[in-house]
């Protein structure tokens, strides 16, 4: 791929810089996106098959900034309801779906997880997307409180010198869940 990264994250890089720069261009605040819960499971998954951090299983945000906070907001009104509920929605109004071809494709890792494990989790627990859900939810809720956790206590164990950032190990070993 593209500087070492896949097809699909290539891709995103190039969707989201074309909406910053019609963001800029045409003074445009936010663009929203139609994100679903079926995408946030597929991307937690994605993130724990590949090793992630407490960040990867917090899910998407509902409001973030496209190419940081300088930029236009990306919004997801869609994130909380399942893929086929807004199938049926827009179908049940008489609005034409469109499917990606390559949604199909199982060679990329996102469809493998779309299209043969999710069924899968749907045969051994129906409401899987709603408890992944709230899942995702009390993670993003322990991630806010590791953030705040690090906000108190970084200023008594991180300092900065001529060389740069400086953690005093002393300080950190005595902070409780330092790890």
């Amino acid at each position: 791929g593209l500087h070492g990264i896949s097809i699909e994250m290539a891709a995103r890089e190039l969707r989201y810089g074309w909406f910053a720069s019609l963001c800029e261009k045409d003074g445009f605040k936010a663009v929203a996106v139609a994100h679903n819960a079926n995408d946030n499971a597929e991307t937690l998954f994605l993130n724990l098959l590949r090793g992630t951090g407490l960040k990867g299983i917090r899910g998407m945000k509902e409001s973030s900034f496209i190419n940081g906070p300088d930029n236009a907001r990306l919004v997801r009104p869609m994130l909380s309801f399942p893929r086929k509920l807004i199938q049926e929605y827009a179908t049940s109004r008489g609005l034409a779906w469109r499917e990606d071809s390559s949604n199909s494709d199982t060679v990329y890792k996102r469809n493998l997880i779309r299209n043969e494990v999710f069924p899968l989790f749907e045969k051994i627990n129906p409401s899987f997307l709603d408890t992944l859900t709230s899942d995702m939810s009390r993670f993003d809720q322990a991630g806010k409180i590791t953030d705040a956790f690090v906000a108190i206590h970084a200023p008594r164990v991180v300092r900065r010198d001529r060389s740069g950032l400086v953690i005093d190990t002393v300080r950190l070993y005595e902070t409780p869940h330092w790890e």
